[in-house]
């Protein structure tokens, strides 16, 4: 299929995404965020003036920001002349970091159209645009490469199923020849693009140089530490069924056994944290309500950002959406060396299924997995330890990336002082 055909396959289905969003604004929060948040993008504001080093990183969300951030820092901190423009595509993402300190301005990405496209060229002036892991975009894209930008895709990752390797993907496949450079997680990705004709080189994903750099700086949380002279299970960025399986596990083994559970769901609205607490008969604690000396049987964790701190106390971990659309960041728990165990689908997570070849991380489809998981590791210590520095190393033996991506981007960025 010529790429003619193939784009306006593709312009079809981009607007038809956008119409759908636009409609959902009057129902849903998240509709009117995304639709309140680009029109608010027109312009930037006059304190935002683009000098002759402006660096454009455009992420989906929160995740792929600090997949990102490592480099973000070390370009900040190396050329000094550098401005940083952060774009998300999602209002969770932006929401989360729109003050974020290193970037000179934070915007949504206006919807991926030509005029769009054409007006943010002329607003940011980039002089490089850095696109991090999935993101797509072909009227940015398009346009970087008319006004001969450099672009890199950063900490990319590919499988066979995706557009760029389908018949009709003429346009996607185009897409990737935009960018200067394609720095790919793994060497299976690497191979899908070469047999499509694309070079790409293999460098380490930056979220291991991210954990390991939130590990060297979590602060302490009292209350959790002091709970953790007894074996906590920590639960991270749980949906529902994962939730469903905990409690069960809670109520006919940990329990009895003296483990204590901490839960930090994936979206704690009050809605859901009221939910969970009404899961636990009478144990749940929130972690707003809860003071020393008091020790939880069960504790609701009801704010966001503490997960990547409190991974530390666990005795062993899970891991949550993996009954959904997919696992959540298993990494910020490998870091501390912990047993892991997460839903079945994972089998777009290159670092879960790794940690699940290791006999680190264990798949679990039922609460009766969950409960012979932690009494496998409750009966034998020395299998523990083992587990643990397993895990611990994996996130070890991968930093170095965002030193690595920085050297290969290096020769567009202007030279150091």
């Amino acid at each position: 299929m010529r790429v003619s055909w193939s784009k306006r396959l593709y312009r079809l289905g981009t607007g038809a995404y956008q119409l759908g969003i636009r409609s959902a604004t009057p129902f849903s929060s998240k509709a009117r965020a995304w639709t309140e948040g680009r029109q608010a993008t027109a312009s930037a504001p006059e304190s935002f003036q683009p000098g002759e080093a402006v660096v454009w990183f455009h992420c989906a969300s929160v995740g792929e920001f600090e997949q990102g951030r490592p480099l973000i820092e070390l370009l900040k901190s190396r050329y000094q002349q550098i401005q940083i423009v952060l774009t998300f595509f999602s209002p969770s993402g932006y929401m989360a970091r729109k003050n974020f300190a290193l970037a000179d301005l934070v915007l949504y990405l206006p919807a991926d159209n030509e005029q769009n496209a054409r007006r943010f060229m002329e607003m940011v002036r980039p002089s490089m645009a850095i696109f991090v892991k999935y993101e797509f975009w072909g009227s940015y894209l398009e346009a970087l490469q008319q006004r001969k930008i450099p672009a890199v895709l950063l900490s990319a990752i590919f499988r066979p199923g995706q557009p760029f390797f389908q018949w009709w993907g003429s346009y996607h496949r185009f897409m990737l020849t935009c960018f200067s450079e394609i720095l790919v997680q793994d060497d299976a990705s690497a191979l899908l693009l070469h047999n499509i004709g694309i070079l790409s080189v293999v460098c380490p994903d930056l979220r291991f140089d991210r954990v390991l750099q939130i590990a060297s700086q979590s602060p302490e949380v009292g209350l959790i530490k002091e709970m953790s002279a007894h074996r906590i299970i920590i639960a991270g960025s749980t949906w529902p069924e994962d939730e469903q399986y905990l409690a069960e596990a809670y109520n006919r083994s940990w329990k009895t056994k003296g483990f204590k559970l901490i839960i930090a769901p994936h979206e704690p609205t009050e809605q859901h944290i009221q939910r969970l607490m009404k899961r636990f008969k009478g144990d749940a604690v929130r972690f707003s309500e809860a003071t020393l000396p008091l020790c939880p049987k069960v504790l609701i964790i009801d704010s966001v950002g503490m997960l990547s701190s409190i991974y530390r106390y666990g005795y062993a971990c899970y891991i949550g959406g993996g009954f959904g659309a997919g696992i959540h960041n298993t990494l910020e728990a490998a870091v501390y060396g912990k047993p892991l165990a997460f839903g079945p689908r994972i089998q777009k997570f290159r670092e879960a299924r790794i940690l699940t070849e290791l006999k680190v991380a264990t798949v679990i489809t039922r609460a009766e997995e969950l409960m012979r998981w932690t009494d496998s590791l409750t009966a034998d210590e020395n299998n523990y330890r083992v587990i643990s520095e397993k895990s611990s190393g994996f996130v070890a033996e991968h930093k170095g990336g965002a030193e690595k991506a920085l050297k290969l981007i290096s020769k567009y960025l202007p030279a150091e002082p």
